[in-house]
C-alpha cells in the first residue's frame, strides 16, 4: 500500500514508496472505513492505526480481525467491501459482516452468511446502498435496505445466471 500525505501534494519525490510497516500486508484486497485502512491477510484482516494509514503496529489501535476462525468454510479472506458503515469480509464460500470502530475494543462480528462469497475481489462494487460481487453462481448483491439477512435465490444476477455460469466454468 502507498500513502502520500496531504502536505506532500503534489508529491515532492518522483518515486512513491510503499508503506514501510512490516505488519502492512500489501495485498490488493483493501478498503477504508472507520478512519482505518483494512487489508485481507490470509486468515485475518489487518487494520491500520486510526487516522494513520502508515502505522499497522500501534498497540491498542492497529491490529487484526480474526476472520478465518469464524468462517464456516474457507478461512482465507478473499475480498473486502463497505456497506452501511459495516466492513464486509468475503471468503470463497461465505461472507462476514463486521461492525468496526476506531476503538478496536468495539469491533464485533454481526453476521455470517454461509454459502455466498467470492474469490474475485475485483468484482466487489458498492453502489446505491448495495454491494455487488461475482459469486460461484453468478452476480449477487447484499442490500443495505434489507441489510444482510435477505440473500434470495432471485437476486440481481438471477436473470443472467445461465450466461454468467458458463463463463465462470470456463
Amino acid at each position: 500500500h502507498y500513502y502520500i500525505k496531504d502536505s506532500d501534494m503534489p508529491p515532492t519525490e518522483t518515486a512513491v514508496k510503499p508503506v514501510q510497516d512490516e505488519n502492512c500486508p500489501h495485498t490488493q484486497e483493501v478498503t477504508i472505513t472507520s478512519q482505518k485502512v483494512y487489508a485481507a491477510d490470509g486468515q485475518q484482516v489487518r487494520y491500520s492505526a486510526t487516522s494513520d494509514p502508515e502505522d499497522w503496529t500501534a498497540s491498542e489501535d492497529a491490529g487484526f480481525l480474526p476472520t478465518g476462525g469464524r468462517s464456516p468454510g474457507s478461512s482465507i479472506a478473499t475480498g473486502l467491501g463497505v456497506l452501511n458503515n459495516r466492513l464486509i469480509v468475503f471468503h470463497d464460500d461465505a461472507t462476514q459482516v463486521w461492525a468496526v470502530d476506531p476503538d478496536p475494543a468495539k469491533n464485533e462480528i454481526e453476521e455470517i452468511i454461509a454459502g455466498m462469497g467470492t474469490r474475485w475481489s475485483e468484482s466487489i462494487v458498492a453502489a446505491n446502498k448495495d454491494i455487488y460481487f461475482l459469486s460461484e453462481i453468478g452476480v449477487r448483491s447484499i442490500g443495505g435496505a434489507s441489510v444482510y439477512r435477505n440473500m434470495k435465490g432471485s437476486d440481481i444476477g438471477s436473470p443472467i445466471d445461465d450466461l454468467i455460469q458458463t463463463h465462470i466454468r470456463d
